[in-house]
């Protein structure tokens, strides 16, 4: 638990030790392995939490927020060599069928939708993370966020209708 409350205190470091050190003991550790995975995408070491969430997804194939993470990873990293919206598209609504009311899940989905240029789906994908955030209590930061994804492919789909 330390190397997760480092991890939302932005000590990215100390977290990064405190899970390998428990991985040292326990190499199977779920808990362990995911913080690392998470520690790695805020570290941008996108290689490495790539490789570290696809085998989570292969040792846990039931877990939802595996493939949600690893979707993100796809759909957002900095990194365009781990970019890949295909296999994101296909997390994320692998995801959706395990957890279809879960906020994030719809808003990684709309994040693959949008890097494949598929913006209509995206725009209502987001529009759904909006509305299960604002009535699930998601918290103040993840609506702004929705509401800016949404904004965002909003302003995608309607620029490719003109185009259109």
């Amino acid at each position: 638990d330390q190397g997760y409350g480092n991890m939302s205190r932005g000590r990215y470091q100390e977290a990064l030790s405190q899970f390998r050190s428990v991985l040292k003991f326990d190499p199977a550790s779920h808990r362990a392995r995911f913080g690392l995975g998470n520690v790695m995408i805020q570290l941008q070491q996108f290689e490495e939490a790539r490789t570290i969430f696809e085998a989570l997804v292969a040792d846990y194939p039931e877990d939802y927020s595996l493939k949600n993470n690893l979707a993100w990873l796809y759909a957002t990293a900095r990194d365009h060599h781990i970019r890949n919206g295909a296999r994101a598209l296909e997390l994320a609504q692998d995801a959706l069928l395990l957890a279809p009311t879960d906020f994030h899940v719809w808003s990684t989905l709309s994040e693959a939708y949008y890097i494949l240029g598929q913006y209509a789906r995206a725009q209502r994908a987001a529009q759904i993370a909006l509305d299960l955030a604002s009535t699930q209590r998601g918290t103040e930061r993840n609506i702004e966020e929705y509401r800016r994804q949404a904004n965002k492919c909003r302003r995608a789909a309607e620029a490719m209708s003109i185009i259109e």
